[in-house]
């Protein structure tokens, strides 16, 4: 059995897919199998797929016997993986070459039971070429954040790195079980089922940029983002989340509040795009759809968007273009 599982769940992926293969294929670290959970493909994806299982071993297929919404690929590509940990990959998405290594020795020096979940430093791959760390620290050392302290601290604010995204995330097979797999009722399943984990679970966090999340109009956050889905989905989990951890994390009230402003807040980040693309008439539209019991604090919520924000676009201005950074 293969020490890392790299998990690609895919549907018509063929622009990108035979990057993401070969980035997998290019690790200096050996041993690890590559599982593919085809979601019955109409594309090219199906021949890329067979072609680069013809070259290695250590590449499985499986096509779905029925069309799945991605949160059940995803949830069937990681279990058809045999590894007790899985790294997760987007088809759009890239590995450094030394990915699998580096935390592969994470855990190693970290050697623990405890830890169900690890995330590394990225890099944006822009539709210009452009290519931007969003990490600085890769040098620093490796952290441990025990449980279920640091889901307080995510909740609070005051946590000194993030949640993983997918193709940032490590994740421990028995932790994913554990958990029953990642939510089919949200767009943003994977940080939603990472804080579950983390209530239970270590987090192990590489500040090392190891993987390429690629930026592209067709990702499912662009739409999220566009039809507000990403506000109502915020709203029922954390009402949830709350309800079933807030004791057993000790959270005050203070703690609880932030907690629902996560969306609100998510309405004033898409608010703010729409302003920096210069269509205020959207984001007008956009305040409109937003529950009335949070409009007092959207104003509040919107400055902090705007001046968070500016300093993205004012970082990525010379090198990319608006319609890049935020594309849709």
């Amino acid at each position: 059995m293969s020490e890392i599982s790299v998990a690609l769940p895919v549907y018509n992926g063929s622009q990108y897919l035979a990057q993401a293969l070969e980035s997998v294929l290019a690790q200096d670290f050996s041993d690890f199998e590559l599982v593919v959970s085809d979601n019955c493909s109409t594309d090219e994806t199906a021949q890329i797929l067979e072609e680069y299982v013809r070259r290695d071993r250590r590449i499985r297929v499986s096509r779905s016997r029925r069309f799945l919404a991605q949160q059940e690929n995803v949830n069937r590509a990681v279990g058809l993986c045999a590894g007790p940990w899985v790294k997760l990959l987007c088809h759009d998405d890239l590995l450094h070459p030394n990915c699998l290594r580096a935390l592969h020795e994470a855990l190693a020096t970290h050697s623990t039971d405890r830890v169900g979940l690890v995330g590394n430093g990225e890099e944006w791959l822009f539709a210009n070429g452009y290519v931007q760390a969003t990490r600085t620290d890769g040098d620093a050392d490796v952290r441990l954040f025990p449980a279920p302290t640091f889901v307080a601290d995510v909740l609070r604010g005051t946590a000194p790195v993030g949640l993983p995204a997918l193709t940032t995330a490590l994740v421990r097979k028995d932790a994913w079980k554990q958990s029953d797999g990642f939510d089919t009722r949200y767009v943003h399943f994977d940080v939603f089922l990472w804080l579950q984990i983390a209530v239970r679970w270590d987090y192990l966090f590489v500040p090392q940029v190891l993987t390429v999340n690629r930026i592209h109009g067709a990702q499912v956050a662009v739409a999220a983002r566009q039809s507000l889905h990403s506000v109502r989905e915020t709203e029922q989990f954390y009402r949830t989340f709350l309800h079933m951890y807030g004791d057993t994390l000790r959270l005050s009230a203070r703690t609880r509040l932030l907690t629902r402003l996560k969306a609100p807040s998510s309405a004033a980040s898409a608010m703010t795009v729409e302003l920096l693309k210069r269509r205020p008439l959207r984001a007008v539209g956009l305040a409109f759809r937003v529950s009335p019991k949070w409009w007092l604090a959207l104003p509040f919520l919107l400055v902090r968007s705007v001046r968070r924000e500016r300093q993205k676009v004012r970082a990525l201005s010379p090198h990319v273009p608006i319609s890049l950074i935020y594309p849709g």
